[in-house]
């Protein structure tokens, strides 16, 4: 699984992405800080990439605008320590097939908090 870190996340959460195994890379890296939502997704579709972000409105109906896109993980407005904490989990981002289904349950939860 290929993910981009947006800029409002830790650009240290790449190592912690890269030490899971996953393709990771962020906004930093990318040359993307400051760039519009649109470009960022765009990037992502192009290259296969999960959003990770917790910007989640903007992402959810630019998301929502395309019939398929390669995810989007939106974590809660916490501490960088607990944003690393939430990307170690591996259990909720290890499959493909169930990241969808966790995906909504959490942002349902984040949403009622």
């Amino acid at each position: 699984m290929k993910l981009f870190l947006d800029e409002n996340l830790s650009p240290r959460l790449v190592a912690i992405g890269h030490a899971r195994g996953y393709d990771t890379t962020c906004a930093r890296d990318r040359a993307l800080l400051g760039s519009v939502d649109r470009d960022v997704l765009e990037l992502c579709v192009n290259e296969d990439r999960v959003i990770v972000t917790n910007d989640a409105d903007d992402f959810r109906g630019l998301v929502g605008e395309l019939d398929v896109h390669p995810g989007l993980i939106v974590l809660p407005l916490v501490d960088r320590a607990t944003q690393a904490d939430l990307l170690e989990r591996r259990r909720w981002i290890s499959s493909r097939r169930v990241l969808p289904r966790r995906i909504r349950r959490l942002a349902t939860s984040w949403s009622t908090a």
